[in-house]
């Protein structure tokens, strides 16, 4: 269907709404012919704001645009996600009526009505300028804009790579940009700012130390400063005399409130309650403060009428436009819900129901606050009050009777898209089972302190503190034997800590539950690669690769292990199936990269390793191979480069310190390597291969000044200490260093104990320690070339 005949059918389809909507357009305001700015605060709360009263704010702008036009005190959104308060607040339609119930899932319906569409058809140039890939393109928001402007490439915000975001400064960058081309035509922009969505940052950039202790309070700081930046290129363009502006959050945040540190698996207020100003041009209302709850969805219908255009009868929202008239509004009951807990873990979804007065949630443990005289939904008044329960559950069943469900149409994400969206946590994925009913189901406050300790859990994890989130894994699947990611995380931790056998346990008590969970097959085929069973751990990759088809991780790690065990066309395959699965996979790029560079194929390596970058520019580990690969063909200008690249990206990183080095080395310059090897122990004292390298130099360089016995021998102890005694190149040194210092009977014990781990290794080069241990036996040290 094209736009124009959507618009047609909607209007067409209530005649007694588009009479009102004519009445609107010829008693209010004769065609008034207004621009429309809509600026969304993803992650926003309203008591974080000054104009909301909030002491700790910096929000000028926001505050000044309050004081010209409206200021909603109880915007309520209908879910605590993006996409779905997005798709809500332009269509005008409730998440189960417009079928994007959470983020990441499904696209927007082609035949609903949005109000980009409805304003290209009155002639509007419209532009969407969006910071976050949950509303990137493919989930169908784009329907009615000319631009939609939502290219994350080169705009990472933090030194996640996967986390697809871009901060304000730039989406601000781009729209004014639009603008300014098209200042002269009737324009509609939305600009969506994503800064106070978790990480937080305190911006000291640009507030020096003042949001240190309060980082979100600094985001949406630096979010108005972006805002200012579009109020004054209006004004400076005398824009602001035909420009509605809106300004609104999607949702809130917990900040640990009802033990909810994010946002999504609850429906209190400090998740839901949002700002919502509206300012038109100067000569209508000013200063007007509306206190009665309103929800999102009445955005639509409310924008409409104030541009002076019918309203379609195809919408749940109501129309707050005769605020503006001085007419008061009628209260009305606000629906939100959320269908996270369920999405995530299975555990039962949320509805609520806001009156003026109360806030009812329907949970299998029901909750009831009096907003007027507890406001923070401190105290469940829900067993005091049934019959308050039972008239609101009433209230809530009749609108939802009102609401009619469809699905979203369906929509494909790459390996590397979903990737995407669990780096911003959005990562539900329950897989279809039989199920109980939802009163049956887990009520989520049962459980919120588990998933809040499985959370600190995981982020030691990620801090490398496996010892540390052990006992706190231990202690949460103790308490529920069936919450799958907390099984699925001990045995990651254990496997961290060597405890392989009981790692292996606890992911097959996850695929018990699910016998077709990716994640924990591709954990035990790993678990088990370990423990040198090569057999099973193809068996299980294998099975991965069947159960996600999509995924490029199974094929990759099974790449690496056929690898390992010298099969490198197997090895190359499967890298090769893993970059058709996801093009943006940078690890099997570069893995392809080293399999030709290891195989003499220099130019083969060298495309390999430029396409790893060209997807992830900020990858330490392509730009040290890069350099590498440079150095081997002795273009030391260029591998210098690319190290130095690295370090610009990761100033401490060992290995590109090292490689440096190295390149010093190359350059005849030992005493500068010594120097960059010494400098790398002194922050990493047990970095393994620094020690390996400065204690070849002291112990084998063939220049009399840059070997030291002591030193050499003091570094090789080192390194045997650290791998055991199981590491061949730390024995290896171990003998170099003997031998430099005269002990060559200690040298050739040395070397004797390194063959023996190789003879246990099928197919490993011996000849190198063969040739060590014949100079030994002939008293000789060994030397290298230096390089």
């Amino acid at each position: 269907m094209n736009r124009r005949s959507k618009v047609a059918g909607a209007m067409l389809a209530g005649v007694v709404l588009a009479l009102a909507g004519l009445w609107a357009r010829i008693s209010y305001i004769s065609a008034p012919q207004w621009n429309l700015l809509i600026i969304t605060l993803d992650t926003t709360r309203a008591d974080h704001i000054g104009c909301y009263g909030y002491a700790g704010a910096q929000t000028p702008a926001i505050d000044h645009l309050a004081k010209r036009g409206v200021l909603f005190e109880r915007a309520m959104a209908t879910a605590p996600l993006t996409l779905p308060s997005h798709a809500t607040m332009f269509t005008g339609l409730q998440p189960p009526e417009h079928g994007l119930v959470t983020n990441g899932k499904g696209r927007l319906p082609e035949d609903l009505l949005t109000l980009a569409e409805i304003l290209s058809n009155e002639g509007y140039r419209t532009s969407a300028f969006v910071a976050a890939f949950v509303l990137d393109s493919k989930f169908g928001l784009d329907q009615g804009f000319e631009t939609y402007n939502d290219d994350l490439s080169g705009t990472l915000r933090t030194e996640d790579v996967l986390h697809r975001e871009r901060p304000g400064n730039t989406v601000v960058d781009a729209a004014l940009d639009w603008l300014r081309a098209n200042k002269n035509e009737r324009f509609h922009c939305w600009i969506h700012l994503y800064d106070p969505h978790l990480p937080y940052t305190p911006h000291a950039e640009t507030f020096d130390k003042q949001f240190v202790d309060a980082p979100y309070d600094g985001e949406i700081a630096f979010v108005d400063r972006q805002l200012d930046r579009v109020l004054e290129f209006l004004k400076s363009e005398k824009l602001d005399d035909n420009t509605l502006i809106v300004v609104v959050g999607d949702h809130g945040e917990g900040l640990d409130e009802h033990l909810e540190h994010g946002h999504g698996y609850l429906l209190y207020q400090s998740t839901l309650q949002v700002p919502l100003v509206i300012a038109g041009p100067q000569r209508t209302r000013e200063s007007v403060r509306i206190s009665q709850p309103v929800s999102l969805v009445d955005l639509f219908p409310t924008v409409l009428e104030l541009l002076g255009l019918g309203v379609p009868q195809s919408q749940s929202g109501r129309s707050l436009a005769g605020i503006w008239r001085g007419e008061p509004i009628p209260s009305r009951d606000c629906f939100s819900m959320t269908d996270e807990p369920l999405l995530d873990n299975g555990w039962a979804p949320l509805r609520s129901l806001t009156t003026n007065d109360w806030k009812y949630i329907r949970t299998p443990q029901v909750e009831l606050y009096n907003l007027q005289s507890d406001p923070r939904e401190t105290t469940n008044l829900a067993p005091e009050q049934p019959e308050r329960i039972a008239e609101l559950e009433d209230q809530l069943a009749a609108l939802e009777a009102q609401i009619h469900p469809r699905e979203a149409d369906a929509t494909s994400l790459s390996a590397a898209e979903k990737r995407t969206l669990a780096s911003l946590g959005y990562t539900g994925g329950i897989t279809d089972q039989p199920s109980p009913s939802d009163a049956d189901r887990p009520d989520v406050k049962a459980k919120l302190p588990l998933y809040n300790r499985l959370a600190e859990a995981v982020h030691l994890l990620e801090e490398g503190k496996p010892a540390e989130a052990e006992p706190i894994l231990r202690d949460v699947v103790e308490a529920d034997p069936t919450f799958r990611k907390a099984l699925g995380n001990l045995g990651i931790c254990l496997s961290q800590l060597g405890k392989i056998d009981e790692a292996i346990e606890y992911y097959q008590r996850v695929l018990e539950i699910d016998a077709a969970d990716a994640s924990a097959l591709v954990n035990l085929a790993a678990a088990y690669g370990k423990q040198g069973n090569a057999q099973k751990a193809i068996k299980h990759f294998e099975a991965a690769m069947v159960a996600d088809k999509e995924s490029p991780i199974a094929p990759y790690r099974l790449g690496t292990l056929f690898e390992e065990l010298g099969d490198l066309q197997q090895a190359k395959t499967l890298f090769e199936t893993a970059v058709e699965r996801d093009p943006t996979f940078d690890a099997a790029l570069r893995s392809l990269g080293d399999l030709a560079a290891s195989q003499g194929e220099f130019e083969l390596a060298l495309a390999h390793y430029q396409s790893a970058l060209d997807v992830n520019s900020r990858s330490i580990p392509t730009l040290i191979n890069l350099g590498i690969l440079a150095a081997q063909q002795n273009d030391l200008d260029t591998a210098e480069a690319r190290f130095r690249e690295a370090l610009k990206i990761a100033p401490q990183s060992p290995l590109a310190r090292e490689n440096l080095g190295r390149i010093f080395l190359y350059r005849g310059r030992p005493r500068d390597t010594i120097a960059e090897y010494q400098a790398i122990l002194a922050d990493f004292p047990d970095h393994f291969s620094t020690i390996l390298s400065l204690g070849w130099l002291r112990a084998a360089h063939p220049d009399d000044r840059v070997r030291n016995a002591p030193h050499a021998l003091k570094l090789a102890e080192q390194a045997v200490s650290l791998s055991e005694r199981q590491s061949i190149d730390a024995l290896d040194l171990l003998g170099a260093a003997y031998a430099e210092a005269g002990r060559f009977q200690d040298a050739v014990a040395a070397v004797d104990e390194a063959l023996e781990i190789a003879a246990d290794l099928p197919g490993y080069p011996t000849r190198r320690l063969q040739e060590h241990r014949l100079l030994y036996q002939n008293g000789r040290p060994y030397r290298s070339t230096g390089m």
